[in-house]
């Protein structure tokens, strides 16, 4: 991967062709916004669980080069692992080919095993006081940045029921498991207050280092 500065230069010029699409601006990307650099290593370390427990270990241990393989597999819960670690660990998932709605199921999978521990008690509140998907959206950026050092969330109201979600400066969205990923991830998460949620992933608003979901509920 190129170096951070590099990163930010070519992530400054994306962002500023990045269109917005129409509707109320209810999450703004922070500022300043700064390419990713670290991921925390509990949803690696529950991805790696997941190709283990569903019978993919050692087809995905076989597409780790010798160093990465042994960082990925001595990483320990609640570390920051380099974001060149996390990208080499979503490309071996890649390369196994397989569908994208295994990705996402993954995802949501990590939401379920280890969404606590990133977001905390304030989800739990929120549901059990009956809340909808427009308490959790507008607090993406700050669940987001527990858990990844970098990256910028934006979050468009397009309807009563109908939000488009935007994530920038993030390299490992290069990748497109980890897309599908952040995808079901996303969806477990907005689905706890939502009766039936429709999310699907749109076009890359920014260049590589993007990535857009739709989400409808009802």
């Amino acid at each position: 991967m190129a170096s951070r500065g590099a990163d930010q230069a070519r992530i400054s010029r994306a962002v500023a062709l990045y269109v917005p699409p129409r509707g109320e601006l209810v999450l703004a990307f922070p500022e300043p916004i700064i390419p990713l650099g670290k991921v925390r290593s509990t949803f690696v370390i529950g991805s790696i669980d997941t190709m283990r427990a569903t019978g993919h270990y050692d087809s995905y241990v076989a597409q780790l080069a010798p160093a990465d393989r042994d960082t990925l597999l001595a990483a320990v819960p609640a570390t920051w692992l380099p974001v060149a670690i996390a990208a080499a660990h979503y490309r071996a998932c890649d390369a196994l080919g397989l569908p994208s709605s295994d990705a996402a199921s993954r995802g949501r999978a990590a939401l379920e095993r280890l969404g606590g521990l990133v977001y905390g008690t304030a989800v739990q509140m929120a549901k059990q006081a009956g809340a909808t998907p427009w308490i959790v959206l507008p607090a993406l950026q700050r669940f987001w940045s527990r858990a990844y050092d970098g990256g910028g969330i934006a979050v468009y109201k397009l309807g009563p029921k109908d939000a488009r979600i935007d994530l920038v400066a993030c390299a490992l969205c290069q990748v497109p498991y980890y897309r599908h990923a952040l995808r079901g991830l996303l969806e477990g998460l907005t689905s706890l207050f939502a009766g039936k949620l429709y999310l699907r992933e749109a076009r890359q608003p920014a260049g590589p280092d993007s990535a857009s979901y739709r989400a409808q509920w009802a």
